[in-house]
């Protein structure tokens, strides 16, 4: 436990109006600023495009509708965090700070069942770190079959013995944070929740970074009730994660160090073939047309085989057109012969046509 937190357990069980001023002062002495007591700019966690986006001490948000890929995101982050460097499967633009004190990387899943979460983890997270298994400072929980009554003591013991059996606990996830208060409208108790959570980022010096639902209803930008509306008060930064068919995108909301401004959008799509969602071509989701843009669009849609109908609904949701664009945009491919068409009967496959590099 740390000094401040013995501070306040015990300020919290005294009468503290028994005391002299001086006296006083000196048990809240820890929260005090002062020119004679200078604080060293923390080295943040994670970085994004060169923006501060969680660092020790603070709450990172992750928001977005259901199913819009959020725990992607966090998967990545986490990933990220055990990976042996260079050899992570992300991004160029998001920077994870190493950790070579191996101190305690923790996910907390509150929403998935534990097949579910077994299989994130092997893929969405051990592929992508290639790893065959998760490093010892290293710790998944699912506690979706658990009692509420037990979340937060369950938190509190985690938090406590892996921060003394690593020496300091490094990033922590939390998926499905709206999950700690029984009625996310509560104000009382979700303030409570979002206010135990801070605590805990500061008592262990670590950032903590929150996955959260919005709330329901078409354009609602608004986090899950009254703990939503507080954590994003309280957060050091916010992440939305928006998806348009089978593109999400990552993109700011608040940043306390930077503007929105400051931040372009990042797609990213799960990858069949590699059984996770990774990161693609910033041009891939908006309409092209003329010759480099249809074979750039045609690279990312024919990464394999497919179908005319698939590949007609993909075009429609990459370039933003309807189906009879779709349809004219596919022709157009196979006439600049981009595509090659296989007739099988009842159906039409296009893939990418392979160049004759066979020399004369």
């Amino acid at each position: 436990m740390s000094a401040i937190e013995d501070m306040i357990d015990d300020a919290t069980n005294m009468d503290l109006s028994k005391l002299s001023p001086d006296e006083i002062l000196a048990w809240y002495d820890a929260y005090k600023i002062s020119a004679l007591k200078p604080i060293e700019k923390p080295i943040p966690i994670v970085t994004i495009q060169g923006k501060e986006i969680c660092t020790p001490g603070n709450i990172t948000a992750i928001s977005g509708k259901a199913k819009s890929a959020k725990s992607a995101i966090a998967n990545i982050l986490l990933s990220g965090a055990i990976a042996i460097p260079n050899t992570w499967d992300g991004h160029e633009e998001i920077i994870i700070k190493p950790n070579p004190e191996l101190k305690a990387v923790i996910h907390i899943d509150t929403e998935q069942s534990p097949w579910h979460s077994y299989r994130n983890f092997k893929n969405a997270l051990l592929k992508r770190a290639e790893l065959d298994q998760e490093p010892d400072h290293y710790y998944s929980y699912t506690i979706h079959g658990m009692n509420f009554s037990e979340y937060q003591p369950f938190i509190t013991n985690i938090f406590r013995a892996l921060n003394e059996k690593h020496g300091g606990i490094f990033l922590v996830v939390i998926d499905g944070g709206a999950d700690f208060v029984s009625d996310t409208n509560d104000k009382c108790e979700s303030e409570a929740k979002v206010s135990f959570f801070r605590r805990l980022s500061v008592n262990y010096h670590t950032a903590i970074i929150m996955i959260c639902h919005l709330n329901p209803g078409e354009g609602n930008t608004k986090m899950q009730g009254h703990f939503g509306t507080t954590l994003e008060r309280k957060a050091e930064s916010i992440l939305r994660i928006t998806k348009k068919g089978d593109i999400s995108y990552l993109e700011p909301d608040e940043f306390r160090s930077a503007g929105k401004s400051d931040f372009t959008p990042m797609p990213f799509r799960y990858d069949q073939a590699k059984e996770y969602h990774v990161f693609i071509d910033q041009d891939s989701g908006m309409t092209a047309s003329g010759p480099e843009s249809l074979e750039k669009t045609a690279s990312f849609i024919f990464t394999e085989e497919r179908k005319s109908g698939e590949a007609v609904a993909l075009i429609m949701q990459v370039m933003n057109v309807k189906k009879r664009k779709g349809t004219d945009i596919l022709k157009e491919m196979e006439a600049a012969e981009i595509i090659t068409a296989r007739d099988a009967g009842r159906f039409v496959f296009y893939s990418l046509k392979i160049a004759d590099d066979t020399p004369f």
